[in-house]
């Protein structure tokens, strides 16, 4: 029975955790030899040795209550024993002979603050802590709290493809990007367990960090059954309306009294004219309007009618309609009528499904996510189990056609606002507006019509099984099999409908095309653009500015399918109580056939790129790894080979080989070009880890690793065929393994057995990451870019956490990240065939500089408070004070660090030589709360709760999305007045500007009127535009205003208003995109039972 002491529902890596302690007479102190340690309500447990130890390995994570029996001593009952995932829970038992009167002891195991055997920033998140914060039902948001985390997964500086996501054992990684699928369902988890670093031998393909996600473990003998409902009511995701105000950049000039009909030019002020496009006004848009320039006039239009029709053009609902939501929920328990005979049969079934509005909406208005989980598991034998876990997932979203030029389609966009005002991962100008901003073409067919953004799907599936067998009570063996697949569509916007619809009279008036005033001469008849998809390019025809209506989007195509078949196997084994040994090995198929591409056959002079490749890459791996546990000191030394085979050959060329020019081209290749063996790579890996109890309060730990990473897939294979039939993009399936070398020290203590203060400093250095280089021959026609391993970065930085996870009326945390990272390229990204254009290039390139270190420092407190389940006065079994919870999430991040040239705002590298880093971004500041009510019910508990987002309605002006374009980011940079040093790495600064305190970001107050401010040159100050009275004017520290004949020195209280309202900065002029995150709130509903 007792092989049985090695099994619990498992992972093939490290899912599990164990129990381990002594057993001793209560009177002598000797110990007791032979003693039944069990866990109650299993046949799990262990005996003990001549000294009393006891270990029982493999345990799942949970809570658990554990029984100690000997005859002739009374039993003893240890509750609330809490296993990790990893870790040993010590549980001591000190046994009393038996006495008449003597029951059986009941006591509660209290979890140590300072667990001794963790050797590396480690956070253990089960399910109650989860439940109180207020976060959507996202697995990912609450790990995103943790130190060394920001949103998206990001760890350390590094996140994306650099991040492991276990669910139960299983990789969920997708193959095509290495990226990690997040979303599981939240009612299914037991415990998450978040490290940023550390990590032991029998991880591979990792390098960030480490998420394990265990599910529920479905019991025998009940049903449980836990849902989740949280839902907001449509509402903006910005502060200031959307793309229908009148006010809104494309709306105005075509729709104000006071210029539409007669021109921007003729009526506003030259500060005004800035803010908007210029329009020619209706008038003159009908002077050379088709129709009125022929010989006909009974088919003349007016001005109005032509105004009606851009009415009717800009008609789309650009505002938000659809509610968010998100529904989670899980059923577990035994099979029915089968289970018991099939070994105790039982299962799992989670559904999750979320919806998030677009911003902008398109032809799809929402991003959707619909996942369903299933496991069984079965017992089949003695000391042998066996799991069959499911996983499938359909997200419906959008993607934009200049990803594919990236060759990343599955770069899919979904619902959710910047998490900060710098986010690029939300950049809406360049992922849906476009590269020129809200002023370009293609940005004002998005905002309009429904063309322009390809509609996508993304279908994930998981299937696996799992296998754990025990050899004796110490030792057994896990062997696992899953498969991972992602299918992707990518389509078309259905066509346009050519025929007209409606019709605008001269009154003006839109009719129904079958109205009989639509057969007048004098209409103009309009077809449904801009809804639907017209490859030919075209304007309205409205204005000489006109609505762009075809062309320039929709042209994305991708029915790409990428499956990954893993094995895996490990043995482990206690081999007394000082080692426990584990070794394995793993071995990856990857399938990828990918087409993907963009199909814009009217413009030949795009690009229009396609990829067609197929490939089938292996990876391998075995570890060896070991756990020694001693009173003063806790190692885990481990080893690990890893094997990457690109598999087949490729293309030998010369760098500006002629084979890759459109007389060759892609269709070619294999006929021009020879083929080598590609090369395959072997490394090895050390792993250290090694914790030093000071005490059972406080312990050092220190870890050292090497770890590496296939690159992703693109780099590696990729042939882009462009409409020449040129090769614009190669792979390289010969770039090294992705490296990163991480150290990392840290410090736990116990403050008054309540809280745990961790201090943890790290360093990590990374390598052989890819790069991409340009070659380009004298004539042109050889123009390409090929992978090279040639970015490296580090990171160093340490993080201070301070954590509270016991107590009856308060917990909650506090942590603080300080991160610094810096980077670089070896080489140089163009290179020319033609050497006076190569040296021409190195004489002003910065792109092989290695940037100054970043400093980006964050924080985070939570404050939760709680009135217990026995608190107040009971009505007939109700207590109305009990069970509330308020709970407060507070977050500060500091601004990003950003060169400012005069010219241009970038991050990373500077453009320029002398300057760098020389302004930062404001800082960003949020809280957010949520307030709950649990009622314990016959049933189950009900819980009612409220979650607010950014409680206090601050604003942050994004720096992506509100900019127009260059000329809008420019007025707005030299309006601000920035410190007087911000240029002096320069011999001259760029222009003038008034010195003071204000950072990018800074934004006049809402509703408060536009005040130019002018730098007089040192000559004098001399009136500036068509209107001169309005700015003030600023010289050497004083303020003027031009009264019309001359300068007088300017009203100090007026002054004195201007400054503190800033009304002096020339805000974006998309004010709809520049603010983000209005206040919002969530009402949810939790069930369980």
């Amino acid at each position: 029975m007792l092989l049985l002491a090695a099994l619990g529902t498992t992972g093939a890596w490290a899912q599990t955790g164990k129990i381990a302690g002594r057993v001793v007479d209560a009177e002598t102190g000797e110990p007791l030899p032979g003693v039944n340690v069990v866990i109650e309500g299993t046949t799990v447990g262990a005996t003990t040795d001549i000294d009393g130890y006891y270990t029982i390995i493999n345990v799942r994570p949970g809570t658990y209550t554990l029984r100690a029996s000997f005859v002739g001593y009374v039993p003893q009952v240890v509750e609330n024993v809490q296993v990790d995932i990893g870790l040993t829970t010590e549980v001591n038992f000190a046994l009393r002979p038996t006495a008449i009167g003597l029951e059986e002891v009941v006591v509660q195991a209290e979890r140590p603050i300072v667990q001794p055997d963790i050797s590396a920033s480690i956070a253990n998140i089960d399910a109650a802590v989860i439940e109180a914060l207020p976060v959507a039902t996202d697995v990912v948001q609450v790990i995103g709290l943790q130190p060394g985390f920001e949103p998206g997964l990001v760890v350390r500086g590094f996140g994306g493809n650099q991040v492991a996501f276990l669910l139960d054992g299983m990789n969920l990684a997708d193959p095509r990007t290495n990226a990690p699928f997040t979303g599981v369902s939240f009612t299914a988890v037991e415990e998450v367990q978040a490290q940023t670093g550390g990590f032991t031998a029998e991880y591979g393909n990792v390098r960030s960090g480490l998420i394990n996600v265990v599910m529920k473990e479905p019991r025998t003998n009940r049903y449980t059954v836990d849902a989740i409902l949280r839902y907001a009511p449509a509402q903006p995701k910005t502060f200031n309306g959307d793309a229908n105000d009148r006010d809104f950049f494309w709306m105005r000039p075509y729709f104000d009294p006071e210029v539409a009909m007669i021109g921007t030019e003729a009526a506003w002020d030259d500060w005004t004219e800035r803010q908007y496009p210029k329009f020619e006004g209706w008038e003159e848009a009908a002077n050379d309007y088709p129709a009125n320039n022929d010989s006909d006039p009974s088919n003349d239009v007016t001005a109005a009618q032509l105004q009606k029709a851009y009415e009717w053009m800009t008609r789309k609902n650009t505002g938000i309609d659809d509610p968010e939501y998100q529904i989670d929920a899980t059923i577990t328990g035994p099979v029915p009528a089968i289970g018991a005979s099939l070994g105790n049969l039982r299962f799992l079934v989670s559904h999750r499904r979320t919806q998030s509005a677009y911003i902008i909406p398109q032809r799809r208005r929402t991003y959707r996510d619909y996942t369903t989980q299933a496991k069984l598991v079965s017992d089949i034998a003695a000391g042998a189990k066996l799991e069959l876990v499911g996983l499938w997932s359909k997200r419906k979203g959008l993607v934009r056609p200049i990803a594919i030029d990236q060759g990343a389609t599955s770069t899919m966009l979904s619902g959710d606002p910047p998490a900060y005002p710098w986010d690029w991962r939300y950049d809406l100008e360049n992922r849906i507006l476009g590269d020129d901003g809200v002023e370009g073409h293609v940005a004002r067919a998005a905002l309009y019509g429904d063309w322009v953004i390809n509609p996508m799907d993304i279908d994930y599936a998981l299937y696996g099984a799992k296998f754990t067998h025990a050899l004796t009570p110490n030792t057994f063996y896990e062997v696992q099999l899953q498969r991972v697949q992602t299918d992707y569509l990518t389509g078309h916007i259905p066509p346009r409908n050519p025929d007209p619809v409606v019709c605008v009279t001269p009154e003006p008036a839109i009719l129904p095309i079958d109205d009989p005033a639509c057969q007048a001469p004098n209409v103009i008849r309009l077809n449904e653009a801009p809804f639907g998809y017209e490859s030919k390019g075209a304007q309205d025809g409205l204005s000489a500015n006109g609505l762009r209506i075809g062309g320039h989007g929709g042209a994305a195509f991708d029915t790409s399918s990428v499956s990954r078949w893993v094995i895996n196997a490990s043995l482990t084994s206690q081999v007394n109580r000082y080692l426990q040994i584990k070794g394995g090995f793993e071995f990856h198929l990857s399938d990828y056939q990918m087409n993907y591409g963009e199909y814009d056959p009217f413009f030949v002079h795009h690009a229009n790129p396609t990829y067609r490749w197929h490939r089938k890459p292996q990876q391998g791996a075995a570890f060896l790894q070991s756990k020694l546990e001693f009173k003063g000191l806790i190692a885990n030394l481990g080893v690990r080979l890893d094997y990457f085979n690109p598999s087949g050959k490729w293309y030998v060329y010369e760098p500006y080989d002629r084979a890759f020019t459109a007389v060759f081209g892609v269709d070619k290749l294999d006929e021009v070009l020879s083929k080598e063996p590609v090369d395959k790579q072997l490394t090895l890996s050390p792993r250290l880890g090694i914790s030093f109890p000071v005490s059972a309060n406080s312990k050092l730990y220190f870890n050292y690793g090497h770890f590496r990473q296939m690159p992703d897939p693109v780099p590696l294979f990729e042939i882009e065929r462009i409409n020449t039939g040129a090769v614009a993009r190669i792979g390289n399936p010969n770039l090294p393994l992705q490296k990163t070398v991480a150290y990392e020290l840290g410090f736990e203590q116990n403050l008054f057995d309540m809280f745990l203060l961790r201090l943890a400093g790290y360093y990590r250095d990374v390598s052989n990451q890819v790069r991409f280089i340009n070659f380009q021959s004298i004539d042109g026609e050889v123009n390409y870019w090929v992978a090279r391993p040639w970015n490296y970065g580090d990171v160093r930085g340490f993080e201070l956490s301070l954590a509270k996870d016991r107590g009856r009326w308060i917990q909650g945390f506090i942590n603080y990240t300080y991160m610094a990272w810096k980077g670089g390229n070896f080489g140089f990204e163009y290179n020319y065939e033609n050497l006076v254009a190569q040296q021409n290039y190195l004489l002003t390139s910065t792109d092989h500089y290695q940037s100054k270190p970043v400093p980006e420092p964050y924080a985070r407190v939570n404050i939760d408070l709680v009135t217990p389940e026995d608190y107040g006065p009971n009505y007939n079994g109700m207590r109305p004070l009990a069970g509330w919870r308020l709970s407060l999430l507070g977050t500060w991040r500091a601004g990003q660090v950003l060169t400012w040239t005069g010219q241009q705002l970038v991050a990373g590298g500077s453009p320029i030589r002398g300057i760098e880093q020389n302004v930062q971004w404001k800082d960003y500041y949020n809280l957010d709360l949520r307030l709950s009510k649990t009622f314990n019910m016959k049933f189950g508990e009900v819980q009612f709760f409220m979650d607010v987002s950014n409680v206090l309605n601050l604003r942050y002006m994004d720096r992506m999305s509100g900019f127009t374009g260059a000329d809008d980011l420019l007025d707005y940079m030299k309006s601000l007045h920035l410190p007087a040093n911000t240029f002096e790495g320069l011999e001259n600064p760029p222009y003038q500007f008034i010195p003071g305190n204000d950072q990018p970001g800074d934004y006049r107050k809402p509703g408060v009127e536009f005040v130019p401010i002018e730098v007089c040159p040192p000559a004098g100050c001399q009136p500036v535009g068509d209107e001169p009275t309005r700015p003030l004017y600023y010289q050497d520290g004083t303020y003027y205003s031009y009264t019309g004949s001359e300068f007088v020195e300017a009203d100090p209280d007026f002054v004195k208003k201007v400054l503190d309202n800033k009304a002096y900065i020339d805000m974006p002029n998309a004010d709809y995109l520049t603010f983000f995150n209005p206040r919002r709130v969530y009402f949810g509903l939790r069930i369980s039972f």
